[in-house]
């Protein structure tokens, strides 16, 4: 059996796009451990897998920090209707949601390097079934750290590095936020191109060079809503800065409304980051609020 997939609907108007996915790992070297338990109440089975719309084939069988993973929780038999039973998912870092569908975020690998979603299903009569699904967290490419959002770059010589670094004036910044959701996030002006400098840090020796792919989703006004991908940047690839024992790099990414963002509401922002010398790889995450007038 192979992985079952779902597209999704794309609005970009640049760069290629890929819908989101859903996939229900069997295959071996693939397999996301699943189980179906009942206790005198709905059989029930989770469909679940990471999504990733920089990879060709839009899926892959471990999970990174910060990459989105999409589930989907069935009923088996026909005694009762997906509409008649409630759906409730606990994703084991403290994470909800409710329905029969859902998207989630692992921000850390957690204390042993794995994280267990459960599903609880409750019937009509009040009879409940459950199910889980095991996720195993990749091993980090390097860190990162975000260190602006805003309107205008500069190259700057930061000696005694090498070469010219981007940097971003804090003229043009837009201020951080970190309140009321789980990641850091910038409220930023509709129909405003804007630029995010992120630094990679502690990249693992013999790299010589790294490249990054960015996702757009938008998550709509409140941001409960269903991922819908509307943009899907280029390769690009990221001059290394290297000094003594130091290997860094820095990565800037130009964004606006020719990139998808054209309505009011969240958008979710990722970064996937590789290097051709190594399979790991990272994922970069942040936030962006559209509004419909200045950015504060």
């Amino acid at each position: 059996m192979g992985a079952t997939e779902r597209i999704g609907r794309g609005r970009s108007r640049r760069g290629r796009l890929l819908g989101s996915s859903f996939a229900l790992f069997v295959l071996a070297g693939m397999i996301l451990p699943l189980t179906s338990c009942n206790h005198a109440g709905p059989q029930v089975r989770i469909l679940a897998g990471p999504v990733d719309a920089c990879m060709s084939e839009g899926l892959s069988a471990a999970v990174g920090v910060n990459q989105l993973v999409s589930f989907e929780g069935r009923l088996v038999g026909e005694e009762f209707t997906p509409e008649e039973c409630s759906w409730e998912w606990q994703f084991g870092d403290g994470g909800s949601a409710d329905g029969t569908t859902a998207w989630h975020q692992y921000r850390s690998p957690g204390p042993t390097g794995s994280w267990e979603a459960e599903l609880t299903v409750t019937a009509p009569d009040g009879a409940r079934g459950f199910a889980s699904a095991t996720f195993e967290m990749e091993e980090p490419l390097c860190g990162y750290v975000i260190q602006a959002v805003g309107t205008c770059t500069r190259l700057v010589d930061r000696t005694p590095l090498p070469q010219p670094r981007p940097d971003i004036p804090e003229s043009c910044q837009f201020v951080r936020h970190e309140a009321g959701v789980e990641a850091p996030w910038w409220e930023i002006p509709a129909d405003e191109t804007v630029y995010l400098l992120a630094e990679l840090f502690a990249l693992p020796g013999g790299v010589s060079q790294v490249e990054c792919c960015w996702s757009i989703y938008f998550r709509g006004a409140s941001r409960d809503g269903d991922p819908e991908l509307v943009g899907v940047a280029e390769w690009r690839e990221v001059a290394l800065v290297e000094h003594a024992d130091l290997c860094n790099a820095a990565v800037l990414l130009e964004i606006g409304p020719e990139d998808g963002m054209d309505d009011v509401g969240w958008y979710e922002v990722f970064a996937r980051v590789t290097a051709p010398s190594t399979p790991a790889r990272d994922y970069i995450g942040f936030l962006l609020y559209v509004t419909d007038g200045g950015g504060s």
